[in-house]
């Protein structure tokens, strides 16, 4: 009996000792006790990378550059435009950034456009397209102002006019080079993937063929040069009865560098557009919640946008 006593005695005191530790901030506190409020600029919980130009799982309440907030991006991008310091804001703008959210560097694009107010042309060669999420971004090098097919092209500054658009790929040219469209450049979608397609709107090859006279022989080659496709080489075997000039005009002139030289000094042989290339092996930007920004040679704000 007396050994019972003592056992219920010494339990009973254990639990006095348990109750008076937890109320002087025992275990028990950890429970109860809300945690310390987080100091500014502080962070809860794990880090967040950034900067890879790929999208990535992270929180909508992590901060970004100088401590903006990736739900707000709004407000972010007004910000932006607002503080926008280059002599081109609203001379050229970015008109479309769908194409950014592809998901290979040979299809992801940027489009800009200048304003049909512009006078004279602006050198946009050392511009730079920058995320202001990641940081990460490319400079618009030098491209082909006219292009010819089988050769290394010569590259120049690219200069842009009112009305001119460029799509800048974040990919290598299937030609080499950065370009400028011309009413020829159809050609070049025979045998290239163009990321968007090339419109093909070359002259008719009937509409070049040389005089072939006068007879059956004339007639069968203009019957047949009539059926040809707008921007193609002719990769059949050719019929021996439309007359020697006919066979020569289909299978050596009928190409993207016999087009060129018969129509580059046609008024309208030029198109308002560049494609760009900033010959890149990886993406630059994120699937979501970006904001892209424009700058010009000085590193200036020209335009910015988000999605």
């Amino acid at each position: 009996m007396d050994d019972l006593k003592w056992l219920i005695m010494a339990l009973l005191a254990l639990f006095l000792v348990w109750i008076f530790v937890g109320s002087k901030g025992g275990v028990g506190e950890l429970f109860v006790n809300p945690p310390a409020p987080v100091g500014p600029g502080g962070t809860y919980g794990g880090s967040i990378t950034q900067g890879t130009g790929q999208d990535s799982s992270f929180s909508t309440s992590s901060t970004i550059g100088g401590g903006q907030d990736l739900r707000d991006l709004k407000k972010t991008l007004q910000n932006i435009k607002n503080l926008a310091g280059s002599p081109y804001k609203d001379k050229i703008t970015i008109s479309s950034s769908s194409g950014a959210r592809q998901t290979s560097p040979d299809k992801e694009r940027i489009e800009i456009k200048v304003n049909r107010n512009v006078e004279g042309g602006i050198n946009i060669t050392g511009w730079r397209l920058e995320s202001d999420i990641s940081g990460v971004g490319d400079s618009i090098g030098k491209g082909s102002y006219l292009p010819y097919s089988g050769q290394v092209n010569s590259k120049v500054e690219i200069f842009l006019q009112a009305t001119d658009k460029a799509i800048i790929t974040t990919g290598r040219s299937p030609i080499g080079s950065s370009f400028r469209l011309n009413k020829c450049s159809g050609y070049f979608e025979q045998f290239q993937d163009f990321k968007p397609s090339i419109p093909r709107t070359c002259p008719k090859p009937i509409d070049d063929l040389p005089n072939v006279g006068v007879g059956a022989e004339a007639d069968k080659c203009i019957s047949f040069v009539e059926r040809l496709s707008r921007c193609e080489l002719y990769l059949e075997s050719v019929p021996l009865d439309i007359g020697g000039t006919c066979h020569q005009y289909v299978t050596a002139d009928v190409n993207y560098n016999y087009c060129v030289e018969v129509h580059k000094n046609d008024p309208d042989f030029y198109k308002r557009e560049w494609r760009i290339y900033l010959e890149r092996n990886d993406e630059l930007w994120r699937k979501k919640r970006e904001i892209i920004k424009l700058l010009d040679q000085q590193g200036r704000v020209v335009d910015a946008i988000s999605y």
